[in-house]
C-alpha cells in the first residue's frame, strides 16, 4: 500500500485532500444555508403571530375607548336633561316668589313706609335666593361634567390593562 501511495505524484494528493476539503465545506454551506432558511421561516412566523394580537389588542382597545366615550356622552346627556329639569323647576320657583313678593307688597295693611320696606325684604330675598339657586345651577353642572369626565378617564384607563381571562 505504501508503494502505492509512492507511486501517485504529491500534487494529485493534494488535489485529493482539496477536493474532500471542499465538499466537506460545501455540505456544511448547505446546511448552514438551510438552518437560515428555517430560522428565517420561524422568525417571519413570529413576527406574523406578534402582528395579529398586536392587531387583536388594538381592536380590543379601539372598542373599549369607543364604549367608554358612548357611555360618557350619554352620562353627559342624562347630565343635561336633568339640568334642563332642575331649571324649569327654579324658574317656576323664581315665579312662586315673585308672585308672593307682590302678594307681600299688595296685602300690607300699614303705612306705605312699612309696605315699602316690606317689599324691598322680599325682593332682596327673592333676588338672593336667584343668585342662589343660579350658582347652584353652575355648580351642579360643573360637578356633573367632572363626575363623568373623571369615570370616562378611569374607564379608558382601565380598558389599557389586559383582560383577565
Amino acid at each position: 500500500m505504501i508503494g502505492i501511495a509512492r507511486a501517485v505524484p504529491l500534487w494529485a494528493w493534494a488535489l485529493a485532500a482539496s477536493l474532500l476539503w471542499g465538499g466537506w465545506q460545501y455540505r456544511r454551506a448547505e446546511r448552514s444555508g438551510a438552518e437560515l432558511l428555517r430560522q428565517a421561516a420561524e422568525t417571519a412566523q413570529l413576527r406574523e403571530q406578534a402582528l395579529h394580537a398586536a392587531l387583536v389588542e388594538t381592536t380590543r382597545r379601539q372598542r373599549a375607548a369607543e364604549e367608554v366615550i358612548r357611555v360618557a356622552s350619554e352620562n353627559l346627556a342624562a347630565a343635561r336633561r336633568d339640568a334642563a329639569g332642575a331649571a324649569r323647576a327654579a324658574a317656576g320657583l323664581r315665579d312662586h316668589v315673585a308672585d308672593l313678593e307682590a302678594r307681600a307688597a299688595a296685602c300690607d295693611p300699614g303705612s306705605a313706609a312699612s309696605r315699602q320696606a316690606a317689599a324691598a325684604a322680599a325682593g332682596m330675598l327673592a333676588d338672593l335666593q336667584r343668585r342662589a339657586d343660579e350658582r347652584a345651577g353652575i355648580l351642579a353642572a360643573y360637578a356633573d361634567e367632572a363626575r363623568i369626565a373623571g369615570e370616562a378617564c378611569e374607564r379608558a384607563y382601565d380598558s389599557l390593562k389586559e383582560p383577565t381571562p
